[in-house]
C-alpha cells in the first residue's frame, strides 16, 4: 500500500497491526509506505503482529515521528527487510 505524499496527519493506527481488530492488515500487507506524510508519535507496539507478512515499510520524512520502535516490529529489526527512516527519530526498545 502507497499512501506516501498525501498529506496525511495523526498517529498510526494500533489497529492496523490488532489481530483481534476488523481493520486489522495482518496477513494481507506486505508494502507500506507512508513517507512524506505527516505521521506523529511512535510505532504502536502491536504492529509487531505484522512481522513474517509486512516485509517493506517507509516511513520516511515524517519528523514528528518518533519514540521506541517495539522489538519484533517488521523492518526495524530484520536483516531482510527494509525501513526508510530518515529524518525521524526512533530508537529500538
Amino acid at each position: 500500500m502507497d499512501v506516501s505524499h498525501n498529506m496525511i496527519n495523526g498517529q498510526l493506527p494500533s489497529q492496523w497491526g490488532d489481530p483481534l481488530s476488523s481493520c486489522c492488515l495482518h496477513n494481507t500487507l506486505q508494502l507500506l509506505d507512508i513517507s512524506s506524510n505527516l505521521i506523529t508519535g511512535s510505532v504502536p507496539s502491536v504492529w509487531s503482529s505484522l512481522a513474517g507478512t509486512l516485509t517493506c515499510v517507509s516511513m520516511a520524512n515524517n519528523s514528528n515521528m518518533c519514540g521506541a520502535v517495539p522489538k519484533g516490529v517488521p523492518c526495524f529489526d530484520a536483516a531482510d527487510t527494509n525501513i526508510g527512516a530518515r529524518l525521524n527519530i526512533f530508537r529500538i526498545s
